[in-house]
């Protein structure tokens, strides 16, 4: 079965498009940065502080320690997508994905903001307390601009296909765009129960990933009340969320956006 990746530059729009993409198709969604901590626990790496990480680094060690980091974790991405069931099919999103490392054979597109776009997207994106916030976020903002630059130049050298964003596009659009070059991924045809099952677990695995967060350090000093979490009714086509606080969602046995 042909696993479709979607990777890029953060702020581009990825998980948007990707959840639209699964509803309508059938797919399995495999958030990678919902695997950051569970991964981490497996290939345990020294934790930095806030100030460590946005401060102590130039954006070009951020994005070279963050490349370096997805390189090394790839097995896991791997062995975890292996241990999946044959149904549904399977969309990985992330901007863990790095075009060479992305197995023959799958269909594979990335996502890069202009920068002026990307900007606009992380200014809005709290980050975690630090001695110095404005410049945390103007290196955070460089450092993610340089990693979607140097992700697209490696699509191009693979042949991948890269999709400009620049907010003056409908999402509907941009997803025409990457259905034109991700063939097979039309007309799957997948039982309404495998779908259930398969939000399910997409659900599971950002709960645990937001569980460990709020542990962290890197809570940013407004945390979110709600997290989006993936409508559970298993009907084709359905892209909807439901936003619940995380004791929410721990509590429902079946997440149905209403009407569903």
């Amino acid at each position: 079965m042909v696993t479709v990746w979607i990777g890029g530059g953060t702020g581009s729009g990825k998980t948007t498009l990707t959840r639209i993409l699964a509803g309508r198709h059938g797919l399995r969604v495999f958030p990678l940065d919902a695997f950051w901590h569970s991964h981490e626990a497996r290939l345990p790496e020294p934790e930095r502080s806030p100030d460590d990480q946005w401060l102590g680094l130039t954006p070009v060690e951020q994005a070279a320690e963050f490349e370096a980091l997805a390189r090394k974790r790839w097995p896991l991405v791997l062995a975890d997508l292996a241990a999946l069931p044959a149904s549904p099919p399977v969309v990985v999103e992330g901007p863990q994905v790095l075009p060479d490392l992305v197995p023959d054979g799958d269909a594979a597109v990335f996502l890069v903001s202009t920068a002026p776009f990307q900007r606009s997207v992380l200014e809005r994106r709290p980050l975690p307390p630090t001695a110095d916030a404005h410049r945390a976020l103007e290196n955070r903002i460089e450092k993610d601009r340089r990693y979607g630059e140097r992700v697209a130049a490696l699509a191009a050298a693979r042949g991948f296909p890269v999709v400009t964003v620049d907010g003056t596009l409908p999402v509907e659009e941009i997803l025409a765009a990457v259905e034109g070059v991700l063939p097979g991924i039309v007309g799957l045809d997948v039982e309404p129960a495998d779908l259930r099952a398969a939000r399910r677990w997409e659900n599971g695995v950002v709960a645990d990933n937001i569980r460990t967060w709020l542990g962290t350090a890197h809570v940013p000093p407004v945390a979110p009340t709600g997290y989006p979490f993936a409508c559970e009714c298993g009907a084709r086509g359905c892209d909807a969320q439901v936003v619940l606080p995380l004791a929410s969602y721990e509590a429902a046995t079946r997440l149905v956006a209403p009407g569903h």
